[in-house]
């Protein structure tokens, strides 16, 4: 009799596992009929599993491995795990709780604790940070995907999110327009935008943010002939999304009126008056006037 009948209550017995040992209900169809059926003198294991998730389609394969005391098969095993996160039965916490259990010596889900993110990456989780208006930087979010171990070897690492603190000033916007960015400073300005998330968990977000206005500025000039609404918008956004690194854009009156190194004059331009032509990109600054970028200019 296998596990899978949503009929069955199993119980721990001398029968040889899978015997039927009495129906409660006879019906048409095993679905309807309510019958109690031997997990063997040993099934401990299955018992305790089946009784945790009873109803739960996919628990199915892996309970009726546990009732026949079969070898455990890693891809039953990761589909059910990845079962608990797509399609959770109605107590997850409990279905995890079985599956830790009815695990046999040696195999491990990962994360070892789904509420604690200390060393979840030296327990074979990989972080995911995400930023969170609510929840400070470094809380545990939720288990995107439960890993999988066998002794020392790591058959699939865990995937935890975890809160990245809040989010810069219109980022969600910036990630939104940067979709139609062109080429390669394309790809680059939503890498660095996507870099943001692990800048921020590890501390780095004034990096990180300098890095994404480095990315539009490559980016700027090819962007504008494709789409300008969205390279112009992006533009408007930039300086309040650099306010969360305590960074400021600054655009120069004259190529002399700033300290030597903050404006850049094109090598072409020849200088006479420092009257600027053009912008090319503005630049760009931190706490205490830190220079973190140079304005770059056309003059005269």
């Amino acid at each position: 009799m296998p596990l899978a009948q949503p009929g069955a209550v199993l119980v721990v017995a001398a029968a040889p596992a899978g015997t039927i040992l009495s129906a409660e209900r006879y019906a048409p169809t095993p679905a309807t009929a309510r019958f109690t059926v031997s997990g063997g003198p040993d099934g401990h294991r299955a018992v305790g599993f089946w009784a945790a998730v009873a109803g739960w389609p996919p628990a199915a394969d892996w309970g009726d491995d546990l009732l026949h005391d079969r070898p455990p098969a890693a891809d039953r095993l990761l589909r059910l795990l990845d079962a608990l996160t797509d399609t959770p039965p109605a107590d997850p916490t409990g279905a995890l709780a079985a599956v830790r259990v009815s695990l046999p010596p040696g195999w491990q889900v990962l994360p070892a604790a789904d509420t604690a993110v200390g060393g979840a990456a030296a327990g074979g989780a990989v972080l995911v940070p995400v930023f969170r208006t609510a929840e400070p930087v470094g809380a545990f979010v939720r288990v995107r995907q439960f890993g999988l171990a066998t002794g020392d070897e790591i058959l699939r690492p865990a995937q935890v999110v975890v809160s990245a603190g809040r989010p810069p000033t219109g980022v969600g916007e910036l990630d939104a327009l940067a979709g139609s960015a062109p080429g390669a400073g394309g790809e680059a300005l939503r890498s660095m935008l996507a870099d943001l998330r692990p800048a921020a968990l590890a501390g780095n977000i004034q990096r990180g943010l300098v890095a994404v206005f480095s990315a539009y500025w490559d980016a700027a000039a090819e962007w504008g002939l494709v789409d300008p609404a969205g390279a112009d918008r992006f533009r408007e956004v930039l300086p309040d999304c650099m306010a969360a690194g305590n960074l400021s854009v600054f655009t120069p009156g004259g190529a002399f009126d700033h300290p030597v190194g903050w404006v850049e004059v094109s090598p072409t331009c020849r200088l006479v008056t420092g009257r600027i032509t053009r912008v090319v990109c503005p630049g760009l600054l931190g706490e205490g006037g830190r220079l973190w970028r140079p304005a770059r200019v056309e003059a005269e």
